[in-house]
């Protein structure tokens, strides 16, 4: 004689438990680690420059920062030695001139915007170390490790006076002047005020409190790991 055995609404969820569990953990096994994205934000001097060059040979990716322009002058089909003049920054005097780059049915700043977002999010898929251009508002919902390096203004120019060989005075105008610009390009592009909401970033960190600026990438690599980023086994090569 056969048994019809009809399981419980308890035992047949416990089933669906750990059925899900195993596959969860047979998929993980399986799935490769994607590559880490850092979004990194900027003062003009405090660093970030070098600091993104630690990372990506110790994440095995590459940066981005000069790179992001080229894609967005081929993605608008807009001459990439002009798109070059737009760097991070929307100066007053330049914003006539960079609306007419832009041929599209959409008006500047959304076309731009649009080509930007796009660029930044194709990164973003690949891994790599993106360099200011909102990417930390962009990419504030995806996986990816959001850093802001900041500086003392007199400190920051002092790093430039030794990196590009003028008088310090002039270096305080560039960092001063660099660094707004990197402040309007957020507002105008995005609505966003950098020093509104500090929780925009994962961590903001300040390279005028170590002596060895090397000091600073590690932190980051620390604070990484601790948020659940993997890091890749060659690391420390």
């Amino acid at each position: 004689m056969t048994l019809n055995y009809t399981p419980s609404r308890e035992e047949v969820l416990i089933r669906s438990i750990i059925d899900a569990k195993f596959a969860y953990h047979k998929k993980s096994k399986n799935r490769k680690a994607s590559p880490p994205v850092v979004a990194m934000y900027r003062d003009y001097g405090a660093g970030g420059d070098h600091i993104s060059r630690i990372l990506a040979k110790k994440l095995g990716v590459n940066v981005y920062d000069k790179e992001i322009l080229d894609s967005i002058a081929k993605a608008a089909n807009v001459d990439a030695s002009l798109m070059k003049e737009l760097d991070d920054k929307v100066r007053k005097d330049k914003s006539a001139w960079v609306r007419g780059l832009f041929t599209t049915n959409t008006a500047y700043p959304a076309s731009y915007r649009h080509h930007l977002v796009n660029v930044i999010l194709g990164i973003a898929q690949t891994g790599g170390i993106i360099m200011g251009r909102a990417a930390h508002i962009i990419l504030s919902d995806r996986k990816a490790f959001r850093v802001r390096v900041i500086g003392n203004e007199k400190c920051c120019a002092e790093r430039i006076v030794e990196r590009e060989a003028m008088s310090f005075e002039s270096a305080q105008v560039k960092v001063a002047s660099i660094n707004q610009e990197r402040i309007e390009f957020l507002r105008e592009m995005f609505g966003v005020r950098l020093n509104e909401n500090p929780s925009d970033f994962d961590l903001i960190i300040n390279t005028d409190r170590f002596d060895n600026i090397d000091v600073s990438a590690e932190i980051i690599l620390m604070a990484m790991v601790s948020m659940g980023f993997e890091l890749p086994e060659q690391s420390d090569e």
